[in-house]
């Protein structure tokens, strides 16, 4: 039910946009040697420091740029999101359709975020096409807002 509620579903994307913080956060805080320790005055600057001392393994500095990556990511998709569903909810696309559609997208960022963060080569194929099945959500959302426009 919450799924069908578009306004629930840009929350959702939202939260999913921020996900990767957190991770990020843990990974880092962790090589500093704690969260007090964590440089959370210039955080974007973090993972430059603690590889610079090298405090950081590979493995750990890797995956924590695919998270900045994904959230970055996140950011950049979901106003393209917002605006399809709100352009939506304005030319009366049926609430079934526009509920599929938003589920739709969430999933696919979802599985976008964990395979970001998971990483290696046969994923990066799995997020491009969680990516692309995200934007087609969006395109379906325009494409029926479109068709609905009176």
């Amino acid at each position: 039910e919450m799924l069908m509620n578009p306004y629930y579903s840009i929350c959702g994307a939202i939260l999913l946009a921020f996900s990767p913080v957190p991770i990020r956060v843990s990974i880092l805080a962790g090589a500093s040697g704690g969260l007090l320790k964590y440089n959370n005055v210039n955080p974007r600057s973090a993972l430059e420091e603690l590889s610079a001392k090298d405090k950081i393994s590979q493995d750990k500095a890797e995956t924590a740029k695919r998270l900045t990556a994904a959230q970055a990511n996140g950011w950049e998709n979901l106003p393209i999101f917002i605006g399809a569903v709100l352009a939506a909810i304005q030319a009366g696309v049926d609430k079934e359709a526009l509920g599929s559609a938003c589920a739709s997208y969430l999933a696919c960022r979802t599985v976008f975020n964990v395979s970001y963060f998971i990483g290696g080569a046969p994923l990066s194929w799995v997020r491009s096409f969680a990516f692309v099945g995200g934007m087609g959500s969006c395109v379906y959302l325009y494409a029926q807002a479109a068709a609905n426009y009176k």
